[in-house]
């Protein structure tokens, strides 16, 4: 049995199928026979992946929530930088909005919202983890701003560093709001949005 459920295709397995429990249970009903019927595997076979319970919950945070601005970090287009930026940033979220509910997940935003309150009681340093992430996508969001910049795309006055907190917040707005929302948000309002505030940094 370890022999066929010991390889990073079922650990990535469990974890993605753990991210649905933990995203729709308190994490306190989240039992070992509940992952074994997500994962079709034996307990022996999940801990051999993971030693607790605990260890897979933060497994899961760490991949699903504390790894999302890695899908930010892209090679940046060729001609009109932020634009393309805005348009691969949008698909991204497409993508994952299709991935979650082809896993069963309706609404995704509300999975991270149900997930990350959990972890700031269950998950060590979740706090200071979560800050670190919203950091390297605030370098990333100035990083683009300050290339579209040089070029000449967007508007001299425009300070990357604030711009880039003002489309973050942008997009943390959106995912919020559409916590209440069965299928997550609809995501033309996520980009419309953005390129609402493209329009006003744009170069004349």
């Amino acid at each position: 049995m370890a022999g066929r459920t010991s390889g990073p295709r079922t650990r990535a397995n469990i974890i993605e199928q753990s991210f649905r429990l933990f995203s729709s249970m308190q994490y306190d009903k989240v039992t070992y026979p509940e992952i074994e019927r997500a994962t079709d595997l034996r307990r022996g076979s999940i801990l051999y992946h993971f030693k607790s319970k605990l260890e897979l919950f933060e497994a899961v945070v760490e991949t699903m929530l504390l790894n999302w601005s890695a899908s930010l970090d892209t090679p940046l287009p060729d001609g009109d930088m932020l634009k393309g930026f805005l348009e691969g940033f949008v698909a991204n979220c497409r993508k994952a909005q299709k991935a979650a509910a082809a896993r069963g997940i309706g609404n995704l935003h509300l999975a991270y919202y149900t997930i990350e309150s959990t972890a700031f009681c269950h998950f060590n340093d979740f706090n200071k983890r979560l800050r670190q992430t919203r950091e390297v996508e605030h370098r990333i969001w100035t990083n683009v701003l300050t290339r579209a910049l040089e070029k000449g795309e967007i508007d001299p006055s425009v300070k990357p560093k604030l711009y880039a907190r003002i489309f973050m917040s942008v997009y943390y707005g959106f995912v919020y709001s559409s916590i209440r929302d069965a299928d997550g948000g609809d995501l033309d309002i996520l980009h419309e949005d953005l390129f609402a505030l493209y329009g006003r940094v744009k170069a004349k």
